[in-house]
């Protein structure tokens, strides 16, 4: 339109050194702009005025781009039943309490009596799963046909698989690949490591490192041969993470290497219970190659005593049994004997943590001169709770964060230990951390709720308002509990 590129003009010139005429404008606009001439008194807010009228008009009329029909697959018929009127209310008050973990908590009930969300739900479900992660396979489990056909819609919600896992794993993005994998290892460790192997000369670097991240689900004696085949691959990221994998499991070259370094220095007297350790002129050059240090970057351990503690963490807990055939509790104590060797206990407790050892857990807890709060996420879960109880006011915020991790409810008297802590800093510990813990957080608490109020008047009122979110919370747990199992 020669119209719009003359005020276009006009307008880069300034209206002080040139005005619009009748000859710029079409012949609709031209009485119209002698009307706003007449009833503005400034020229540019005529000038303006002539503007945005000659953009409606110029947008008026305009035809759309013309485009090829598009035809799209209707959603395949639904195979699950939706889930209830009152599952489908509960859902929309969840979301307005916008707490995922309470999410995740109602999709779980909804997945496990195999039901679906209503379709109107699905593309902020979708949308949701894109950033969290963890909702995604629940997103899926939850949404149908009608969710995949959604997600066939939108490249965001690729992750959404809907083919048989190999077909995806041959064919399907990097994010789809990596959630086979990671459900293949959960379900069928061999067969993922089998897939991977033959995709593997396909595979970029980086990719390789990426997927091979995921062999550390139900890692086990008959990844080994395949992983040590890896430290000889060109990328360094690669063979550190098949290095990294290696020395997590039991049997494994690098383990036995330090096993037997471990047997040629420290020497048992079992008539006196005590232990030894006969320190080598030079340790083996191979031992530093597979990343244990040299030097020790702790004050109260010499070189050799920081690579003596370097190898007792690395090695399962159960080599000192089958070394010495005794019990954990035999050794624990052997260990305390002498000062030489009871500084390498929390050496013991590193490894029995990596390597998830429940019985030494329990042994160290039991037999230690020390509690080893490294312990708390191996334990059982009696154990568990009565020893964050014990040591909770030694080291509040590492025990909250162990708690954080455990995958079930808390007992009651765990509960209220928890609740007066955080009650008393509630500029610290405000909704979201009720929301983040509602799956740990049980029912019986809340009848005490009011008399786990501290003491101080402004936290007291502020606590007053927390406990009603919190009750509004489980409220809606029980409730999610109940509508599934009705």
């Amino acid at each position: 339109m020669q119209t719009w590129n003359n005020l276009v003009n006009i307008a880069l010139l300034g209206t002080g050194k040139r005005s619009a005429g009748a000859a710029d404008l079409l012949p609709v606009l031209q009485p119209l702009w002698q009307s706003i001439q007449q009833q503005q008194e400034d020229e540019t807010d005529g000038f303006l005025q002539l503007a945005a009228l000659t953009a409606t008009i110029r947008q008026a009329g305009v035809q759309p781009v013309a485009v090829d029909a598009v035809s799209f697959a209707e959603a395949g018929p639904e195979e699950k039943n939706y889930c209830s009127a009152q599952a489908t209310q509960l859902l929309k008050q969840v979301l307005d309490e916008d707490s995922v973990p309470l999410l995740e908590y109602w999709l779980i009930q909804c997945a496990a009596k195999t039901q679906l969300v209503w379709p109107e739900f699905l593309p902020g479900l979708l949308n949701l799963a894109v950033k969290e992660k963890r909702l995604r396979e629940l997103v899926v489990q939850c949404s149908g046909e009608r969710g995949a056909w959604l997600a066939s819609l939108n490249t965001e919600w690729q992750y959404f698989i809907t083919e048989d896992m190999e077909t995806v794993w041959q064919t399907g993005t990097l994010e789809q690949r990596k959630q086979v994998l990671r459900n293949m290892r959960s379900t069928d460790a061999a067969t993922a490591r089998e897939w991977l192997i033959q995709t593997w000369p396909q595979e970029n670097a980086a990719t390789r490192a990426d997927l091979l991240s995921f062999m550390s689900v139900n890692a086990g004696t008959d990844d080994i041969a395949w992983l040590q085949s890896l430290l000889t691959e060109k990328s360094q990221k690669v063979k550190e993470e098949a290095a990294r994998l290696l020395k997590r499991i039991p049997g494994s070259p690098v383990i036995l290497q330090y096993q037997q370094a471990l047997q040629q220095v420290v020497n048992l007297n079992k008539t006196a219970g005590t232990i030894q350790f006969v320190m080598p002129a030079q340790w083996e050059g191979a031992l530093f190659k597979t990343g244990i240090d040299k030097l020790s970057n702790r004050k109260e351990l010499s070189d050799n005593a920081y690579i003596m503690d370097q190898l007792i963490e690395a090695v399962p807990p159960v080599f000192w049994e089958q070394l010495w055939s005794a019990s954990p509790q035999q050794i624990i104590t052997w260990f305390q004997q002498r000062e030489e060797s009871l500084q390498h206990v929390r050496a013991l407790v590193i490894a029995t943590r990596r390597f998830n050892d429940q019985r030494w857990a329990l042994a160290l807890a039991q037999y230690s001169q020390v509690f080893y709060l490294d312990l708390l996420s191996v334990l059982p879960a009696v154990e568990q709770d009565a020893s964050c109880i014990q040591y909770f006011a030694s080291d509040p915020d590492y025990v909250l964060r162990a708690a954080a991790g455990f995958e079930r409810k808390w007992s009651l008297e765990l509960t209220k230990v928890i609740f007066t802590h955080v009650a008393k800093q509630p500029y610290l510990y405000n909704r979201t951390f009720f929301q983040q813990h509602i799956r740990h957080i049980p029912e019986s608490v809340l009848p005490l709720l009011a008399q786990l109020a501290p003491k101080e008047a402004y936290a007291a009122r502020v606590w007053q308002q927390t406990s009603a979110f919190v009750v509004r919370l489980v409220s809606l747990k029980e409730q999610t509990i109940r509508v599934f199992h009705q």
